[in-house]
């Protein structure tokens, strides 16, 4: 059975040429989407990491995970995203989401739903007609006619909901317990159906955090922050119709109190910033679990077997341990090759 593999990491300026030889590894050893991260804080401009990758391969789906409505114009993030739409020969698909990193390293909020419902209406207008209307005035782009796949990343069932009724793709947030799983697709279909639209006609992905190691045990201690990256995710918002363990509730309500955006998602070879705090809280085996993709090779082709059955065909696992270049050489040496067909 076929399972397509996306792959992100963070771009940093001094290392261009590191960053360049990772896409192209991923691109000529199949993996299917290859993106950088949207958060000025902690990497690079995310555009000009997508043109990167974008001019060192030649297959994959170019993106960036994930750009917000909140820290660019539409007009100047249209503008954007189509300069390296050409370039890359159309493989572009924008993931934005209601913001994250990217707008608490700012002092900002994350936008409501309906704002970032407005800012993708805005970008698609000034595509399709060279016109819209932003903060009340009107803003143009003319050098292009030629839409950019808009995919949204949510984890709730408002958002699930929305995505299904606007979005070209998505890469969904909500984790991979069989429960969650089945909810998540029934409020994407709810929302696609309100549009006239099927589950069918949206690209589905599944975001997890991703490590490989000598056990279970060291994978989980090596992406610790990352995990409680998606855990704080979790937390956020109402926590009504996401699966949340009742028992649960306080230690995430603790986590999202005590979370360091400054070092989201990052790790560090002295220190784990969020990891410890996931770990005094007691929730890195239920994280692992619900948003991990962790364990040797032959964990990871069982677990992606396991998912493939539930109708999981697109797994986007990002490499947020201290060795890229040796995470990616296993995931496409030894897991990619057994979905192929």
């Amino acid at each position: 059975m076929r399972v397509d593999f996306g792959f992100s990491c963070g771009f940093v300026p001094g290392r261009i040429a590191e960053f360049s030889a990772l896409a192209r590894q991923a691109d000529g050893g199949g993996v299917a989407m290859v993106t950088t991260g949207d958060s000025s804080a902690l990497f690079g401009d995310v555009y000009v990491g997508m043109a990167a990758i974008a001019l060192a391969t030649e297959h994959c789906q170019v993106g960036c995970t994930v750009t917000n409505p909140l820290t660019r114009h539409p007009a100047l993030a249209a503008s954007s995203a189509s300069t390296v739409h050409e370039i890359s020969g159309g493989r572009v698909a924008l993931a934005i989401g209601t913001g994250d990193s990217a707008a608490y390293n700012l002092g900002f909020a994350p936008a409501t739903l309906g704002y970032l419902e407005a800012y993708i209406a805005a970008m698609r207008s000034l595509w399709d007609t060279g016109e819209a209307f932003w903060d009340g005035k009107p803003c143009k782009l003319n050098w292009t006619r030629r839409r950019v796949p808009i995919f949204m990343t949510p984890g709730g069932p408002k958002g699930l909901r929305l995505a299904g009724r606007i979005a070209d793709g998505v890469i969904i947030e909500a984790g991979v317990l069989p429960d969650v799983i089945d909810d998540a697709l029934a409020h994407l279909a709810s929302g696609a159906a309100e549009a006239g639209r099927r589950l069918e006609d949206i690209e589905v992905w599944w975001h997890l955090r991703a490590a490989f190691g000598p056990s279970r045990e060291a994978a989980i201690h090596s992406i610790r922050g990352a995990l409680a990256g998606m855990m704080n995710r979790l937390a956020r918002f109402s926590g009504e119709g996401k699966s949340i363990p009742p028992e649960l509730r306080g230690a995430l309500d603790e986590l999202k109190a005590r979370y360091d955006f400054l070092h989201h998602a990052q790790m560090s070879r002295s220190a784990d910033y969020n990891g410890d705090l996931l770990d005094a809280l007691g929730l890195t085996e239920y994280a692992a679990d619900r948003f991990g993709m962790v364990g040797s090779p032959a964990d990871w082709i069982a677990v992606v077997e396991a998912l493939a059955e539930r109708g999981v065909r697109r797994l986007f696992l990002p490499a947020l341990g201290p060795n890229p270049e040796v995470y990616l050489k296993v995931l496409t040496e030894e897991v990619v090759p057994k979905f192929r067909a």
